[in-house]
C-alpha cells in the first residue's frame, strides 16, 4: 500500500470495515500507543481492533495482580467549556500493559474534527499518566471512525526506505557537518516528536545564512521562491530531496496552499512564528502557555513541517557541502587540492583568498 507524502510525515489511509457495512450513528477515535524504545514496523497496517498497542504503564495481569486479563480502565475528564464529564477507556494489550485509548459516542462527521476532539480529550489523561509515573507516553497510530459514514480513517506516520550508498571518498567542512546532524535530528524525530523535529529543521535554516559558500556552490542560481502551479511544485520538491517525480496529489499534501508562489523569506517568517509558538510557549505576552501537545499546534506542525524540511534541505543545496575526490587519493593531498581550488574560484571572483585555511574538512 502506497503511503502518499515524505517520508517521516504523517499520512491517512482510508478503509472499509466489512463489520461496519452502513453509516455509523455516533463516531469512535481508537488512539494506539507504542513504547518509544520499541516501536511497531510502520509499514504493517492493521485495522483497530487487531492493533494492540503497549506502554510502560501496567493495568491488569501479568503485568499486576490483577484477575481479569482484559481488563480495561475507565478515564472521566470533566470539560468545563461543555460543563459535563466525557468517559473513554484504556484498554490493556495481552501483556497487562496499558495498549489504546478509545473515544467513542463522538458526532463529529469530519475526520479531521473527529481526530481532533478525540485528541483534546485524552492528550491531558496522557500528559498527567507520564508525569504521575514518570515514564514516556507515546501516541504511535490514530484510527478515525466519524459519524455518518462507513468509511474509517487511519493515521500513519510514511516510513522511510532504504537507500544504496556506495563507495566514496568525500570531504567536508566541520561547519557544513554541524548544521547537518540538526537535519539529521530532525530525521530521527519526524515521527518520535514532530516538534522538535520542526525546530531542528528551521535551526538549518537558520544557521545555514552563516555559512561562507564556496566555490562548488551547488545551488547557483537556484530560485528563491516557492512555484505558483502544482505541477511545477511536483518537480521542485522532487529536485530538491532527490527522490523519483511526484504526482500533484502528493505535492498538495506536501506544501501548504498559502506557501504557492511565495518567497523563501515569506515561508520563513511563517516557520519562525511556528518555532516560536513550540519553543517559547507563548501566543504572547503575558500570555498562558501553549501546551506542545495541543492538538492545533501539533496539526500546525504536520502542516508545515514538510516545507520547512523542503526548505532547509535547499538552502544545504546551495552552501559548499560535500566534496567529492577521487578514491584512493591520500586525504592530506585532497584537502591541499581543494585549499587551492578555493583561492583560484576567489580570485576569478575577485574576491579576497583565505588569509587562514578553512576548517580541518572530515573524510
Amino acid at each position: 500500500m502506497k503511503m502518499l507524502g515524505l517520508p517521516g510525515m504523517r499520512s491517512y489511509i482510508y478503509y472499509s470495515n466489512p463489520a461496519e457495512p452502513e453509516a455509523r450513528q455516533a463516531g469512535t477515535v481508537t488512539i494506539v500507543l507504542a513504547r518509544p524504545e520499541a516501536p511497531p514496523d510502520p509499514s504493517e497496517i492493521r485495522v483497530a481492533t487487531e492493533t494492540e498497542g503497549d506502554s510502560h504503564i501496567a493495568i491488569c495481569r501479568p503485568a499486576t495482580d490483577v484477575d481479569s486479563p482484559t481488563r480495561s480502565l475507565k478515564f472521566e475528564t470533566y470539560i468545563a467549556e461543555l460543563g459535563r464529564t466525557i468517559v473513554f477507556h484504556g484498554l490493556a494489550n495481552t501483556n497487562g500493559y496499558l495498549g489504546k485509548f478509545v473515544v467513542s459516542d463522538l458526532s463529529a462527521t469530519d475526520p479531521y474534527v473527529c481526530e481532533v476532539t478525540a485528541m483534546a480529550l485524552v492528550t491531558p489523561t496522557m500528559t498527567l499518566l507520564s508525569y504521575a509515573n514518570d515514564v514516556p507516553i507515546s501516541v504511535w497510530r490514530v484510527y478515525i471512525s466519524p459519524a455518518g459514514t462507513a468509511q474509517s480513517f487511519v493515521r500513519v506516520t510514511v516510513p522511510f526506505a532504504a537507500k544504496r550508498h556506495g563507495n566514496r571518498h568525500q570531504l567536508i567542512r566541520s561547519e557544513f557537518s554541524a548544521i547537518t546532524s540538526a537535519y539529521r535530528e530532525g530525521l530521527n524525530l519526524c515521527g518520535a516528536s514532530p516538534l522538535y523535529a520542526f525546530i531542528s529543521f528551521y535551526r538549518v535554516i537558520e544557521a545555514s545564512g552563516s555559512l561562507k559558500k564556496g566555490p562548488a556552490t551547488k545551488g547557483t542560481g537556484a530560485q528563491q521562491r516557492v512555484p505558483k502551479e502544482w505541477d511545477q511544485i511536483a518537480t521542485w520538491v522532487a529536485g530538491i530531496m532527490e527522490t523519483t517525480p511526484i504526482s500533484v496529489d502528493e505535492a498538495k499534501l506536501i506544501i501548504p496552499d498559502d506557501a504557492r508562489g511565495k518567497k523563501y523569506n515569506w515561508v520563513v517568517d511563517q516557520l519562525r512564528e511556528i518555532r516560536n509558538q513550540i519553543a517559547h510557549g507563548l501566543l504572547e505576552e503575558n500570555a498562558a502557555p501553549l501546551s506542545v501537545v495541543d492538538p492545533n499546534l501539533q496539526n500546525t506542525v504536520q502542516r508545515w513541517m514538510p516545507l520547512c524540511r523542503i526548505l532547509a534541505r535547499s538552502r544545504m543545496n546551495e552552501l559548499a557541502g560535500p566534496a567529492e575526490v577521487p578514491l584512493g587519493l591520500p586525504s592530506a593531498v585532497a584537502m591541499e587540492n581543494r585549499r587551492t581550488q578555493a583561492a583560484d574560484a576567489s580570485a576569478s571572483n575577485g574576491l579576497p583568498a583565505h588569509s587562514t585555511p578553512p576548517s580541518a574538512p572530515q573524510e
